[in-house]
Formats: structure tokens, sequence, C-alpha cells
């Protein structure tokens, strides 16, 4: 290899992380109401994300041990998969169940955050997911654009869990409001 296609890889990387960086501010501060970087949370919703972490730990070890348990006793041949297929498949079950187990303690969204922010960030996250996946697929087949396509289905799949949290929990106050 040159040195000038080393240098200008090396400058692409560069670019993209830099690039990377300002997306991740832009959407952080756009996402929080007082344009903070970061997410505050409370101590109750702290307690209930430590939770949510505990399971999901549970989660994906249970998964990778069903990984395991599948690739040693299973014959070669036998539906053969790729084991990164394996490896995703229990992360994004992890992700699935913090995910849920903080939308439904309310644990999700932050105090400073709002929740047609956040579903707005996280649908546009998905749908550039969602596409990205479907461009590779179309062009190089093969896991890549799979892992997109999952990923942007679970981004939805939270939003799915957070509209609903969101109904149920509107709908409670409306009715607490009635009795007074």
């Amino acid at each position: 290899m040159s040195s000038s296609y080393v240098l200008g890889v090396l400058e692409g990387a560069v670019v993209a992380i830099v690039i990377v960086v300002l997306v991740v501010m832009l959407i952080k501060r756009v996402g929080n109401t007082n344009e903070s970087f970061k997410a505050e949370y409370d101590e109750r919703q702290n307690a209930a994300r430590g939770k949510a972490f505990g399971y999901a730990f549970y989660a994906m070890l249970i998964a990778v041990c069903i990984e395991l348990v599948y690739h040693v006793s299973c014959p070669t041949g036998f539906l053969t998969l790729n084991p990164m297929y394996f490896d995703i498949s229990a992360l994004m079950l992890g992700l699935l169940v913090y995910a849920s187990v903080s939308v439904w303690k309310n644990a999700y969204i932050g105090i400073n955050q709002t929740f047609k922010r956040s579903a707005v960030l996280l649908l546009l996250i998905a749908v550039f997911n969602l596409a990205i996946g479907y461009i590779n697929l179309r062009s190089a087949g093969g896991p890549s654009g799979f892992v997109n396509i999952l990923f942007g289905i679970l981004i939805i799949v939270i939003c799915v869990e957070m509209a609903i949290k969101q109904h149920l929990d509107s709908k409670h106050a409306d009715d607490d409001a009635g009795e007074d």
C-alpha cells in the first residue's frame, strides 16, 4: 500500500469520527429540554435502570449459553449459521430487555427529556438504520445489512413500547383527574 492511500484512509477516518461526534452532540442537545448534553435521572429512575441492566445482563448470558450449547451439541452442517448472528441476537435481546424494563418502570426518558423529542430522535435513528440496511442488502448482501435492519426494528419496537406506556400513563392520569 502506498503512503498516500494510508494517509487518505486516516483522513477519512478522522472526518468520520468528527462527523459522528458532532451528530451525537446535536442529538443530545436537541433531545434534552434544558439543552444539556447529558440526560438527568432521579434516584428512583437510577435504581430502575440498575435493575434493567441486571435483567439485560442475565438475558444476554442465557442467550450466549444457548449459543454455546447449540455450537457444542449440533453437528457440523446441521443448520449452519454464522456465529455472528447469534452474537448480534444476544446483544439485541439484551438491549430489548433493558429498554423494555426501563420504559415500563418510567426510567427510559430522563427528567430533562420529553417523550415527543425522544420518540422523534429514536424514529429518525430507526429510519436511518433501516435505509442503510436496505442499501447494504441490495448492494452487497451479508450480515451488515441484516444487523442494521434488526437494529432499526428494535428501535421501532422500543418506540411502540414508549407510545403504549405514554398512552396508558395519560389514561391513568385522566382517570385520576376525573375522580377528584
